[in-house]
């Protein structure tokens, strides 16, 4: 296989807070209404946050290796020891974004608004409906605001609640891998055209 650079050119975020009194609302969803890859959509979302990706420099879905080392003390036949014990991953999203807080809607404050609150996350890396595609739940945060005369920026993460979905591939090839280790689903969705820009090193 040749080597294959990935680049973001129409990446599109959306957000819509968690709402438990939702009908037939379960913990276990990963989208509003309990929507999944590859059909659900950025208008399945908050219409206010669906521009949001405009705002973004860059935005990196991340996991972080959860080990614990045990100590096991030695004994008449073996010497003292160390294990390690690997865990569940944690995931976030980590955003460095412009500053907007002169809009009334914007994202600054939409996250100042909402801080603390569940909300479920759109990240399509490619446009909407278009691999790379995250869906999930994360923990809103506020993001710093503030700056001087260039143009001010933010950095901030979001935890996800628990890993998320993603779709990997293009439009013409994917596979949905579920967050919940459940069989991966494999296939081209009806109608769309790839956006995201893959590069071959050799082309």
């Amino acid at each position: 296989m040749s080597r294959t650079l990935f680049k973001i050119t129409a990446g599109v975020v959306a957000l819509d807070l968690v709402d438990p009194a939702a009908v037939g609302y379960d913990p276990a969803w990963q989208a509003p209404g309990g929507k999944t890859l590859p059909t659900v959509r950025i208008a399945d979302y908050d219409a206010l946050t669906t521009g949001y990706g405009c705002q973004l420099v860059t935005g990196v879905v991340t996991a972080t290796a959860n080990t614990t080392t045990e100590t096991i003390d030695g004994t008449w036949c073996d010497l003292p020891a160390t294990e390690q014990i690997a865990g569940a991953d944690s995931w976030a999203v980590a955003w460095d974004h412009y500053q907007d807080p002169t809009l009334a809607d914007g994202l600054s404050s939409y996250l100042f608004e909402h801080a603390g609150k569940d909300a479920y996350l759109y990240v399509g890396c490619g446009g909407d409906g278009v691999p790379p595609v995250f869906i999930g739940v994360v923990t809103l945060s506020a993001s710093s605001l503030g700056g001087g005369r260039s143009a001010a920026r933010s950095q901030v993460t979001f935890q996800f609640k628990r890993k998320p979905d993603g779709q990997f591939g293009t439009a013409l090839a994917w596979k949905v891998i579920p967050g919940d280790g459940s069989a991966s689903t494999a296939g081209p969705p009806p109608g769309m055209a790839a956006d995201a820009e893959l590069v071959d090193a050799e082309a």
